[in-house]
């Protein structure tokens, strides 16, 4: 393959590129591109099962507790936000709705990215934090409509995400022009 990503980029530039998967599908054999150029690729969470948000998390923590020489770039991939959606344990439920069943996984999700920025918070060199989606969820009010949630639906909900950036040299703020996550590669190798 002749296209470069970013993590064979950084790898050039001398620094450590990991990654950390959650599902199966994300697996070399059957999507090799997205971890493709990665040094290392952990995907341990994947015994869990769904909802292995916690397991993602203990790798991402073992990864950046390691000693090592190189900077590092690690890519840390969650799945549990996505259908189909299950009831947690020990979590109150305002109605059955998927909306409410997803509203708690994003709430799960949260609490376990909190641990990853935590662990990020106490490290001496300087780091940044880049939050994203590849895309949304939206609840049709017409559930016969709805397929999957996302990916046939071209809603604004669906393809408007989240992009958070923190680190050294990042001043808090919020900017309402229009971005990309294809913003994302040149704003890291900036960065880097």
């Amino acid at each position: 393959m002749n296209e470069r990503q970013i993590q064979d980029v950084l790898d050039d530039a001398g620094y450590e590129t990991a990654a950390v998967i959650p599902d199966a599908y994300f697996d070399r054999l059957r999507w090799p591109s997205v971890t493709r150029g990665f040094q290392r690729v952990d995907d341990s969470a994947l015994r869990v099962g769904k909802h292995n948000a916690p397991a993602v998390t203990d790798a991402a923590l073992r990864i950046l507790s390691e000693n090592r020489e190189r900077p590092l770039f690690l890519w840390v991939h969650y799945y549990d936000a996505h259908p189909p959606y299950v009831r947690l344990a020990g979590v109150q439920y305002p109605d059955r709705t998927d909306r409410a069943l997803y509203e708690a996984e994003l709430t799960y999700l949260d609490r376990e990215v909190g641990r990853v920025l935590d662990a990020v918070a106490q490290r001496p060199d300087p780091t940044y934090v880049i939050v994203t989606a590849d895309h949304s969820t939206v609840f049709h009010p017409n559930p016969a409509l709805r397929r999957g949630h996302y990916g046939y639906d071209l809603y604004t909900a669906t393809l408007n995400v989240p992009l958070i950036v923190n680190g050294p040299q990042v001043h808090p703020g919020r900017v309402d022009e229009l971005v990309s996550t294809m913003d994302i590669t040149p704003t890291v190798l900036d960065l880097a």
